[in-house]
């Protein structure tokens, strides 16, 4: 019998909770963020999405996120 699995996908944009699962950040950070005008969102077929490529901008940016997601282990500290 064999089993199906799923390819390992790079997604181009990230829907809110799987940018949630990628950054370490909060919905409501990833909310606050847009309000404030630090990362973009976009809107397509009734969902924001939010692109890989702003996300790790942004996480690139501010180093404190950007160093717990190379090593796996995200801190919220300042």
């Amino acid at each position: 019998m064999s089993h199906l699995t799923q390819p390992n996908i790079n997604p181009f944009a990230f829907r809110i909770n799987d940018a949630v699962r990628y950054s370490g950040l909060s919905r409501s950070t990833l909310y606050s963020l847009e309000s404030r005008g630090e990362l973009r969102m976009i809107k397509a077929a009734g969902r924001r999405l939010i692109l890989r490529s702003d996300l790790e901008a942004f996480l690139a940016s501010n180093r404190r996120w950007a160093a717990g997601l190379s090593s796996g282990a995200v801190s919220n500290e300042p």
